[in-house]
């Protein structure tokens, strides 16, 4: 039922093991009692958002400070093989969050971990509806990578309310934004300082390595220009008003192409609208590529168009790329961090609008604060903090405003 675990350690847990021979084999997997135990939550290794951001603090979170475990709900998804092999890794196969209880009350008495992080709304509703059942000294921290909107629509509208009070018991709860913290404490009705913000980190050195000799994916004897949108072929993402939108910049620039990179449920349905659009030679569905950096690379304009985004990955990796870029004014964290780097200018009220002034490159400052404000190693220094704060008394932290990437001290103290 609980599956099995995966380690750098070639011996393996199975199912039915004795108790004694479970903890034993954990144990082998840790072998430092003074790092921090962290246990992170995760759905599943599909290609999302939540799941990058996670991926990226399990590669990058010292070694010294940190004993990693991470438990999988639905083990299956692309980016398994981006799992560092020294991070312990539980495969539950329960499939749903909402099967798992036993499954992460279970792992949590067997391996004691002092932190748990979890990420996804139903992962993290899960958890702190458990809080009361964990070890003494466990502590609780809970990522929600979605809107309070989002919440509301979950579960025929009971998410939302389940989250209120599972969030209620977690030992501090981490938005994306600003914006995300006060919706959470708004909406929820939150004690004020358990809720902050961390913003998702962006692998600069990372995106700049895996691209750097890539050849343009686009069409040499096209002239373009070349728009790209990458997301989720999903009805929330309004690629089909991006797609209406672009037979507008067609009458100015009739070379013009759309490439979509990404994969869904709603393909077909964009299909079709291509076809009676008559832009088969001029929009693209792409599907998915384990690299759309090389897309962002030589785009001539980023374009965002969702309902709504916490913190789209996709527009802050374009900005990486020096990439234009061009949002709608949607909820959530991105106009947030647009006015961060100076880049207010590129949010819209309509695509329609077609304008020149979209397709010049940001310069070098726009660059330096995205890589000082969304740097992997700022972010990962700012989720360690957190990660320890019960040992390391920061001074400076705790005078720190709501508005800074920071959580007020009592967010983990309390």
């Amino acid at each position: 039922m609980f599956g099995r675990q995966r380690s750098a350690n070639p011996s393996t847990l199975t199912r039915g093991a004795p108790e004694q021979h479970r903890r034993d084999e954990v144990d082998a997997c840790s072998r430092s009692t003074r790092r921090t135990r962290i246990l992170f939550l995760l759905s599943s290794f599909r290609v999302g958002g939540a799941e990058r951001v996670m991926c990226h603090l399990l590669s990058s979170l010292p070694r010294s400070q940190f004993d990693i475990h991470l438990a999988v709900v639905n083990p299956t998804g692309p980016l398994r093989s981006s799992i560092p092999p020294d991070v312990c890794v539980h495969e539950w196969k329960t499939r749903r969050a909402s099967r798992s209880m036993f499954a992460l009350l279970r792992l949590v008495w067997s391996i004691r971990p002092d932190r748990i992080l979890s990420t996804g709304s139903q992962l993290n509703v899960l958890a702190g509806l458990l809080r009361p059942f964990y070890p003494p000294g466990c502590r609780l921290l809970v990522r929600e990578s979605a809107t309070v909107l989002q919440l509301g629509q979950s579960w025929n509208g009971w998410l939302k309310p389940l989250a209120a009070i599972a969030y209620r018991k977690a030992d501090a709860v981490i938005a994306q934004s600003t914006a995300g913290a006060n919706e959470l404490r708004n909406q929820l009705h939150l004690p004020h300082d358990r809720v902050g913000h961390i913003y998702n980190p962006v692998p600069f050195e990372l995106i700049q390595t895996t691209v750097t000799s890539e050849a343009s994916p686009f069409p040499a004897e096209s002239a373009g220009p070349h728009l790209v949108s990458v997301a989720r072929l999903d009805p929330v993402k309004r690629l089909d008003h991006l797609i209406e939108a672009f037979t507008k910049l067609l009458v100015h620039r009739p070379n013009a192409h759309l490439w979509i990179v990404g994969e869904g449920s709603e393909r077909a349905d964009l299909e079709e609208l291509i076809r009676s659009s008559g832009l088969q030679n001029q929009v693209h569905l792409v599907g998915f590529d384990n690299n759309p950096w090389r897309w962002m690379r030589h785009a001539d304009l980023f374009v965002l168009c969702s309902q709504f985004e916490s913190l789209p990955n996709s527009l802050l990796e374009a900005i990486a790329w020096r990439c234009p870029v061009v949002t709608l004014d949607i909820p959530g964290g991105t106009r947030e961090i647009m006015e961060q780097l100076g880049l207010e200018s590129r949010i819209v009220k309509r695509l329609e609008d077609w304008c020149d002034a979209w397709f010049e490159r940001p310069d070098e400052t726009t660059h330096q604060r995205a890589t000082d404000l969304l740097g992997l190693e700022t972010i990962v220094a700012q989720y360690s903090r957190r990660l320890v704060a019960h040992e390391t008394c920061i001074a400076d932290e705790a005078d720190a405003e709501p508005a800074s990437n920071e959580f007020p001290q009592a967010a983990v103290f309390n």
